[in-house]
């Protein structure tokens, strides 16, 4: 089974990988002054997801062309998270559960992590991003917490790209 849809007639994919560990949201970010002058930083924990996922887009482009300015892009998200034990223990059905609870972190919270993550590595700007699909689901605990990324491009760009045409 797979958990992305393929039979799109306009998008092709471009790439997939796997981020391991648990989905970090994007955090809000963190103002102060100095000098008089006012800064923003990202909160630590948001910065070393958004690392953690630029290693794994890095090493998923390496054979992949980044897709150029004016191109549109479409993003399919899967975030696995691991169920609480306490849940667990009550359900005794294995398999996945469409999440529904605040655990975790919010869905375009994260997507927004791993967007800002891809600029500059698959696509030149997040603005690029013409539309996108958040699946959350929670896992029992034999299973892995995961975000698995699918990126998606026009049909016509990339038969363009491998023809030369581009």
């Amino acid at each position: 089974m797979t958990p992305f849809p393929y039979n799109s007639t306009t998008w092709t994919p471009l790439v997939r990988f796997t981020v391991p560990g648990p989905p970090i949201p994007k955090e809000r970010p963190r103002f102060s002054i100095r000098n008089g002058r006012p800064h923003t930083r990202t909160a630590d924990r948001t910065r070393q997801y958004e690392e953690k996922v630029q290693l794994f887009a890095r090493s998923a482009m390496a054979s992949v062309p980044m897709v150029p300015k004016g191109v549109p892009v479409r993003i399919d998200l899967l975030l696995v998270h691991e169920m609480p034990k306490t849940r667990a223990k009550r359900v005794r059905i294995p398999g996945p559960f469409y999440k529904a609870t605040k655990t975790g972190g919010d869905g375009d919270n994260i997507l927004k992590a791993i967007t800002d993550a891809l600029n500059g590595i698959v696509y030149v700007d997040d603005a690029q991003i013409s539309t996108h699909r958040v699946d959350a689901i929670e896992v029992t605990e034999f299973e892995k917490a995961r975000a698995v990324v699918l990126i998606c491009v026009p049909r016509a760009w990339l038969h363009n790209t491998v023809e030369g045409v581009q």
